[in-house]
Formats: structure tokens, sequence, C-alpha cells
């Protein structure tokens, strides 16, 4: 009998694979509610990554309820958010920048300001259609390399923490939690929020199809050398046929000629090793 060993033992059953979800993404069971489903409110729109500059190998997810940095996969749903912006014009801060909410994908969950510095970041049930300040964020002016703090629309000092992500503390590992905490200038506070777009496409491509679209872009610069090279012919020997002045000296014909010569002999050489 399945689940029962010889001696009449039950035996746990084995932990159930990552399901494939609808939009192509792999989810990884116990990361949200069963069942959990977001379908409506918001038109279809790209989505998001979030990540902060202290490790961008980490992406902002939901995890058993909680709102955590994991380990960056594109192919997890969960590590996906869509920016709301449908207030933008209407809620700014104090500084003029437009409001937003970060819905999760999956849970349909909105980021909810926490309780207060060194609270957590919490993630709460949404509806599109209310005005709740609670759930409304806003990104500062650049503090470095495109990075930005996110910060309440209603309380601009409190930002996006990776708590105890910077290096004093250890940094940013899978699991770390998302808090709110007053500007210390630290890389563990610096965000990115970027669409997810070619995320995803670079994670899809094998190393089997990386080989091939290198071995046809080489067959494309190996095609133009050929053709520059039948063009400086035809310059070359056009004008000495009609007995003008030669377009060119023999020293500076070699000097391009040779050279054009041994490119397309190298890379018609890493062609055959690829093709």
């Amino acid at each position: 009998m399945i689940g029962w060993s010889r001696g009449h033992g039950r035996v746990p059953p084995p932990p159930p694979p990552p399901r494939r979800e609808r939009g192509g993404g792999y989810v990884t069971p116990g990361y949200a509610p069963p069942g959990a489903r977001y379908d409506g409110g918001l038109p279809p729109q790209p989505t998001v990554r979030i990540f902060c500059k202290a490790n961008e190998n980490y992406s902002l997810a939901v995890r058993d309820g909680h709102v955590v940095l994991a380990t960056a996969n594109p192919n997890d749903d969960y590590q996906h958010w869509i920016k709301d912006m449908r207030h933008s014009t209407s809620v700014k801060d104090e500084e003029g920048y437009p409001a937003f909410a970060l819905i999760n994908k999956v849970t349909g969950q909105a980021l909810k300001h926490s309780l207060g510095q060194s609270h957590p970041v919490r993630a709460v049930a949404y509806n599109p259609q209310v005005l709740d300040e609670s759930v409304l964020w806003t990104e500062s002016r650049d503090v470095g390399h495109g990075f930005r703090c996110i910060r309440m629309v209603n309380n601009i000092y409190l930002n996006f923490d990776a708590f105890h992500g910077d290096k004093d503390h250890g940094g940013v590992h899978d699991g770390t939690s998302l808090v709110l905490w007053k500007w210390c200038e630290g890389d563990n506070q610096r965000w990115k929020i970027e669409r997810t777009t070619w995320w995803r496409f670079y994670s899809d491509l094998s190393p089997s199809m990386a080989y091939l679209l290198l071995c046809r872009i080489m067959s494309y610069l190996y095609g133009i050398l050929l053709l520059f090279l039948f063009l400086l012919f035809l310059a070359y020997f056009g004008s000495m046929m009609s007995g003008e002045r030669v377009i060119m000296s023999c020293v500076d014909f070699v000097s391009v000629f040779v050279p054009a010569c041994l490119v397309c002999v190298f890379v018609r050489t890493c062609l055959s090793f690829y093709v």
C-alpha cells in the first residue's frame, strides 16, 4: 500500500514538486496560501522584479505569507510584481514623486506599510478600486547607479530596508526580511524596480541556444567581412584598369587586406568548431 512500509509504519509522502502555473512560471508549494490566484482588478501588464544593491542575486518575494528576499529565479512567479500606477496622477509624496502599489503576481496581495521603523512590511489583500494610502509607495531620486529609495507615500523618511542586509551584519541571504528604516545610506536601502521581460528571456536561454545564437552572429560577421573584401577588390582594380590615379597605394592595400583575411580565417575556424 502506498504510504506504508513493510512494518506497517506510516511513511510520510514526499513533498510535492513545483507545479506549472499560468504565465510560464514555476511555483514552489508553501510560498502562499493554497489555491492563491490573482485574476482580476488590473489590466494585463508586464511584471517587475524588485532587488537591492546589497546583493542583486536576490529578489523580493512572498513566502509563507511573509515578504522576504529569495534567491533570484525568473521562473518563480512569487518573485514577480505588478507596479500599479493608477493613483500616480492624484497621489504624490511631499517631494512630488508619484505613488504606486506593488502587487504580487500570484497572491494578488499588495505591500503594506509596516507599523513603524524596524517592523516588517506586510502583504495584504488589495482592492484596486479603493484608494488606500497604506499600500502606496514612491521612489526617490537616483541614489547611485540607477538605484532608488522606496518609501511610504505619506512618510518619505521610512524606506525599504533588507533587514541586516548590510556587510556589517553578514549581507543579504535567502529569507532576509523586508522592513522599513530611516535612511542610513546603506546598499540594503538602495533598490531597483525593473521589468522582468529580459530577465526571464536570459534565464530561459539554454547553453545550446546560446551557442546557436553565437554561431548565427559570427556567420553574419563572416559574410560582412567577405563583402568588404569584395568591394575592396573592386575599388582597387577598378581604379587600376581605368587608368586613373590609384586610390590607395599597395602598402595601404596590404595593410587592410591582410588583417581582414586573417579575421575571416579566424571566424571561419570558429564556425567550424561550433556548427
